[in-house]
């Protein structure tokens, strides 16, 4: 069993509130307002839909409101869902561009009114023709978020381009320190936290290794980039990046670079595609070797499919 060292701890979701350089960009509502946690912030991909019986907790579909109200009883710090847009300009949950995987409906997304779409019931979990038909309806983004608001941070995947309708929605919601959103990045992008819209709520840049115009040398002043302002300084609204990977020897760059900015890395567990072959799948068999792994190297973020199992494996004693 891993044992985890007091020094990963700067690796984990703990804010700093005083620091004088963090003028810049900061959401509305002040920066105290997504948890504060002394280990890894646990992320629920798609809400928590995964049953977790010594909870009591049965299964939910995907992006429901039940998978949310799931994440709020076991204790998740964030929900990450998907954004999309009704043909009559309503933002909407859903992954897929169309209905067909998750729902008893047909079509896309952006081919159905929000009424047609929210009347649509969700499959159970992840979907499929094989899952059952649920009670649970396609939500809205309004409905998501005023079920979350005081009680759950909420990672928005904007699907579709509608970032500004995003943020003003979460505005108009009084909840830009409750949500945060992301981008894949490159070198010559700019650092889309401290531009609009992105300015106005937490952002977070995604740095992936496939991109083959990101190298090991080129990292540490690409991450630098993405944390200041066009004057050099620290954005306060930008508190984490996401990084895939496929080599250890990246991953342990990324991180250097990360901590030097005061960043926590911010790791997928959803397929091995993501984190150099470490995955829930594998975590269900080795968690030391997944999970433990990652902590135990300074990950302070990681989002999951299984975010039961992870928080209780976090909980558990470590020789």
């Amino acid at each position: 069993m891993f044992k985890f060292p007091g020094a990963v701890l700067a690796g984990v979701f703990v804010l700093a509130l005083a620091d004088p350089q963090l003028s810049v960009a900061q959401p509305t509502g002040g920066l105290e307002a997504l948890p504060i946690v002394a280990r890894p912030l646990v992320v629920a991909h798609r809400g928590c839909h995964a049953p977790s019986p010594l909870r009591g907790i049965g299964g939910a579909p995907e992006n429901s409101l039940l998978a949310l109200e799931n994440c709020v009883a076991i204790g998740a710090d964030m929900m990450e869902t998907d954004i999309r847009r009704s043909k009559d300009g309503v933002l909407v949950i859903m992954h897929d561009p169309d209905v067909d995987r998750t729902t008893d409906g047909h079509g896309l997304v952006a081919d159905l009114t929000a009424a047609e779409l929210t009347h649509l019931h969700l499959r159970q979990g992840f979907g499929g023709p094989a899952e059952p038909l649920t009670g649970q309806t396609v939500p809205t983004l309004e409905a998501l978020l005023r079920a979350a608001k005081g009680r759950l941070a909420i990672n928005l995947d904007i699907k579709a381009p509608v970032y500004s309708e995003t943020i003003a929605l979460a505005a108009h919601l009084a909840m830009l320190n409750q949500v945060l959103v992301k981008i894949a990045v490159g070198p010559s992008d700019p650092a889309y936290g401290g531009l609009e819209p992105d300015r106005q709520t937490w952002f977070q840049p995604i740095i992936d290794q496939r991109d083959t115009k990101i190298t090991p040398q080129t990292l540490p002043a690409l991450i630098r980039h993405q944390a200041q302002d066009s004057d050099g300084r620290r954005l306060a609204n930008v508190r984490n990046i996401e990084l895939v990977y496929q080599t250890d020897a990246f991953f342990d760059v990324a991180r250097d670079a990360a901590q030097a900015q005061g960043l926590r890395v911010w790791i997928n567990t959803l397929g091995p595609e993501f984190a150099a072959g470490r995955w829930d799948k594998g975590a269900a068999k080795d968690p030391d070797g997944v999970w433990g792994w990652l902590i135990h190297h300074g990950v302070g973020v990681i989002q999951t499919d299984s975010p039961a199992d992870l928080l209780d494996y976090i909980a558990r004693p470590k020789s």
